[in-house]
């Protein structure tokens, strides 16, 4: 395996990645990683099953450092999942440019919010060969957070009175970025409940810092973002990959609402792997074997690969 670092602009920003090249006569097959929220820098250990795995199965993969992480430019605070999508885009288009990688057999694999920004990208690019969406939640961000807030509560011992008073109040919060109630009303409430043990693990404002201006945060664009009706665009081949137990994605919600949501692809895949958590590590912190199993099956028959 080869690695070459590499630079492709987006409109007025210049995004910084690495692309990794199988052994072999080119050209390549490659598939372009769509960031996870908790992963924008191309070197966090997270990527590390893709960047050493798909190159020895024949596969090329561009990793590049999210707008306004690492080297690249721009700012991610202020970009929506329509930037990002273009900026997963402008990476696609990069290589298609290249001799070393065949430009119709490019696909993409997006994890966890990332599996909300590659449909967004290839429902724009139809020539985007295949999908990999890895821990997709299927509702919006407000009840994936309130899902994983519950979740975190009740693996910690805190009863359902707990979690119900957490929810609710996380449901005001939303309700203030969505401009529902007044600054006054929420922080107030708020301000009753901050001595709590639990409180700080509902990832609830401290009263007092609640934005004054619900425009300058990005919750209150996002929080509402429905992930379902984008897919009525996607035509390309797509695989959806759940874990068996995930801190952060209502997994048998997701599921049911995303075959609906593709009940007009001919080819989708939905599958849940056992022994999985929501980054497909197995109980050792160990990417799944199955998982990547299943996902290097799935890319070489999609991206016409023959077996090795």
């Amino acid at each position: 395996m080869k690695s070459e670092e590499i630079r492709f602009p987006n409109q007025n920003i210049n995004l910084a990645g690495t692309l990794y090249h199988p052994e072999g006569k080119p050209p390549h097959p490659a598939v372009v990683v769509v960031h996870p929220a908790s992963s924008g820098e191309r070197v966090d250990p997270f990527y590390d099953h893709l960047r050493s795995e798909l190159p020895r199965h024949g596969i090329a993969v561009l990793i590049f450092d999210r707008r306004g992480a690492g080297a690249s430019e721009g700012s991610f605070q202020t970009a929506d999942f329509e930037d990002l999508a273009d900026d997963v885009i402008a990476g696609v288009e990069y290589l298609q440019t290249r001799p070393d990688i065949e430009k119709s057999k490019i696909g993409l694999h997006g994890t966890s919010q990332g599996a909300w920004i590659a449909p967004i990208a290839a429902a724009r690019k139809p020539d985007i060969a295949c999908v990999v969406e890895v821990s997709a939640s299927g509702v919006s961000p407000a009840e994936q957070m309130n899902y994983g807030v519950a979740f975190h509560l009740e693996q910690q011992g805190f009863d359902q009175a707990v979690v119900s008073e957490v929810i609710r109040l996380r449901s005001l919060v939303n309700d203030y970025f969505r401009a529902r109630v007044s600054r006054e009303t929420a922080a107030a409430e708020l301000g009753r409940f901050e001595h709590e043990a639990w409180y700080e693990q509902g990832y609830l404002y401290p009263s007092g810092e609640l934005p004054v201006d619900i425009t300058q945060s990005k919750w209150h664009y996002e929080m509402d973002y429905e992930p379902l009706s984008i897919w009525k665009r996607v035509t390309q081949p797509t695989l959806f990959v759940f874990a068996e137990v995930d801190e952060w994605v209502p997994i048998g919600q997701s599921m049911v609402n995303y075959q609906n949501a593709t009940a007009h692809l001919s080819d989708v895949s939905l599958m849940q792997i056992l022994g999985t958590d929501h980054l497909m590590r197995n109980p050792s912190g160990e990417v799944s074997e199955e998982y990547m199993n299943v996902l290097l099956d799935w890319l070489k028959s999609k991206l016409a690969i023959s077996a090795s």
